[in-house]
Formats: C-alpha cells, sequence, structure tokens
C-alpha cells in the first residue's frame, strides 16, 4: 500500500480521508512543528502532501539522500524556481539547498508557449546514472489555482502536469512531493483543489 505523508492542516486531513477512501492510499499525518525531523526518517518509496506554498520547503527534509557516490535528481514543476540565494532555508530557496547538497535539480516553468525549463539552476546531466528522481509540485504552476494571496499563479495547465507525470514516473522514483492549496479555501476552492489533487493521485496510484 502506497504511503502518504501529510501536515496535519483541515484541508489535507479531508484531502487524506478521501484518498485512503477512493485509491487506497495508507495516509500519515505530521504535525507542522515536527516536520523538520520527522521526514529525514522516512524511509523507501513515499509522498508528502504539504499545505500552502510557505510549507513547500518541506521538500527539502523530505529528500532521500543519494548514495553509491551519484547524485539524486530533482524534477520541480512550479511557478517559480525556487532559487533564491539567502542562508535561512524556507520556500523560496530549497530547490538551490538541494542543488549544493546531493540532487540535481531540473525546474518546469509555466510559459506561455507550454512549458519551459527554468534558469538559474544546475540542470540534470546528459547520461548521468542518478541514484533516483524526486519529483516536487507546487500547483501554483496552475492558472487559478486557489493559492494563498501572497503568492503567483504560473499560466500552466493540469494537461501539461499530467502529460508531464506520465512521461516522468517510472521506477526510480522514490520520492513525491505535493501542495499549494491554500489554509482558508472556502467550499469553492476546496473543491476546485480537490478535483486537481484527485487527477494526480489517480497517475500516483497507476504509475508509482
Amino acid at each position: 500500500m502506497q504511503r502518504i505523508y501529510f501536515t496535519n492542516n483541515e484541508n489535507n486531513k479531508r484531502i487524506a480521508k478521501i484518498l485512503e477512501k477512493k485509491l487506497k492510499f495508507r495516509c500519515i499525518p505530521v504535525k507542522i512543528s515536527e516536520a523538520r525531523e520527522f521526514l529525514p526518517k522516512v524511509k523507501g518509496k513515499a509522498v508528502l502532501l504539504w499545505g500552502d506554498g510557505s510549507e513547500h520547503h518541506l521538500s527539502y527534509f523530505f529528500e532521500k539522500r543519494a548514495n553509491h557516490g551519484r547524485r539524486a535528481l530533482k524534477i520541480g514543476i512550479d511557478a517559480h524556481t525556487d532559487m533564491a540565494r539567502y542562508e535561512e532555508l524556507d520556500c523560496g530557496n530549497h530547490f538551490y539547498y538541494s542543488g549544493i547538497r546531493d540532487h540535481d535539480v531540473f525546474v518546469y516553468l509555466p510559459y506561455w508557449r507550454g512549458i519551459q525549463v527554468g534558469d538559474e539552476m544546475s540542470l540534470k546531466k546528459p547520461g548521468e546514472k542518478y541514484s533516483h528522481k524526486h519529483i516536487s509540485v507546487d500547483l501554483d504552476f496552475l492558472k487559478g489555482f486557489p493559492v494563498e494571496s501572497y503568492f503567483s499563479c504560473g499560466t500552466g495547465t493540469l494537461e501539461a502536469v499530467l502529460e508531464l507525470l506520465n512521461n516522468e514516473l517510472d521506477k526510480t522514483v522514490e520520492r513525491f512531493d505535493i501542495g499549494g492549496l491554500k489554509h482558508d479555501a472556502n467550499r469553492k476552492e476546496f473543491k476546485k483543489g480537490l478535483e486537481i489533487y484527485l487527477r494526480i493521485f489517480e497517475i500516483l496510484s497507476k504509475n508509482y
């Protein structure tokens, strides 16, 4: 049974309950205050459902360390590069910190033509044999997704995200994390977010 760890807010508790019922995932709550210490201890293949965009940095703590002297590949799907260079690790620079530890980082950004690859990051190297892959999805990539007011949405489409996931999900993926829904979502916003989560988790249930 596939494991989903989720930060224990009201939205995620509701989503987790539905995922357990519809897709038979095993959902495990994580207190946000304990996440930085708990997540690095997770073993094996696993999924993390974080909350709004301010929690995206938890993706860094959820990483499985690369092994056998090789680096891992981290694939981001995001409206922002999250590659700022300042000392305190947070939602604005976690991909940068992944890159200077042991992951090469490759971020897909929304673009008026569809998808572009973000710059200012270490890209995956042609022919490189990575120890494993980690996919991290911030749903602010999507046009009109209900995010917190202090985050901006991209112009991406759900179809583009689903196509990327179908292309990238394979047996080398050890970690997958996703989030972005605003914490105080009203009924309409929650329904919209839930529908998108379900489409993505349906792909995970078949391919991961």
